[in-house]
């Protein structure tokens, strides 16, 4: 698959903006450049093509817009993805997706899926007028990944974890890495699998994943914390399990 990587704002113009997107306690070009990187690294590992469209140079905001836009139309992209995050008053938090056709609305569910269960608010898939949705001629979605003026959204961000959750979100997989501990989970009573390692009755009904007793094949116990495994399923979905109802065997 070919897909386009979008890298928000970036655009130092010649007609003297530089447009570095929105500030909190990180910088949205900084967290949005690192990203793209990661998420090409990544989708690249698994045989597929990307296509950086952040351009060389521009002269103003809305030709670097329509830069970007052009080398995905010209490489014949299957699919857009633009990064980006939000900022506003310091008190909005969580993740969402912006797409304008069906298509794009069914790549984006998966993708906001996996964000969310790395401890983010779904702020659900939302229909919105931007340049790059309107002008691709693909399934283009626009990811605003999380708030960087909310503290907590900010807290809990790493740069891996969320281009692991957009790759497998996007093709359904994750490259292998060399220090991945694949193993069984053994569930010893009905529990969930959660998001953060809050007490369940802390987090939204609609992020916990019940699950029963039985041995279920992992793909990476990814550490532990506060008495929780974290775990990567065989669908490649990260999650926290409480280490009372479970034990992990590592082969």
């Amino acid at each position: 698959m070919k897909i386009a990587i979008d890298p928000g704002h970036n655009c130092l113009c010649s007609n003297g903006k530089h447009d570095i997107g929105a500030s909190g306690y990180a910088q949205e070009d900084d967290l949005t450049l690192e990203l793209g990187k990661l998420i090409s690294k990544k989708l690249e590992s698994l045989k597929h093509t990307t296509i950086n469209c952040l351009p060389s140079t521009a002269y103003s905001v809305g030709h670097s817009l329509a830069s970007r836009v052009n080398k995905a139309n010209k490489a014949n992209a299957d699919i857009f993805v633009s990064l980006h995050f939000n900022a506003l008053n310091g008190r909005a938090y969580g993740s969402e997706i912006f797409a304008l056709s069906q298509a794009g609305a069914a790549i984006a569910k998966p993708i906001l899926q996996n964000i969310v269960a790395l401890g983010y608010t779904n702020r659900g898939i939302k229909q919105g007028g931007f340049y790059v949705l309107r002008h691709t001629s693909m399934p283009a979605i626009l990811i605003e990944c999380a708030f960087v003026d909310n503290k907590k959204d900010m807290a809990i961000y790493d740069a891996e974890k969320m281009a692991e959750a957009i790759v497998s979100g996007l093709v359904g997989e994750l490259p292998q890495t060399v220090d991945s501990k694949p193993g069984t989970l053994k569930v010893l009573q009905k529990t969930y699998l959660k998001p953060s390692t809050k007490q369940s009755s802390q987090i939204p009904n609609q992020q916990l994943r019940t699950i029963i007793p039985a041995e279920y094949a992992i793909a990476d116990l990814v550490g532990e914390e506060e008495g929780h495994y974290l775990i990567r399923m065989a669908d490649n979905s990260q999650h926290f399990i409480y280490s009372g109802h479970a034990v992990v065997e590592v082969n």
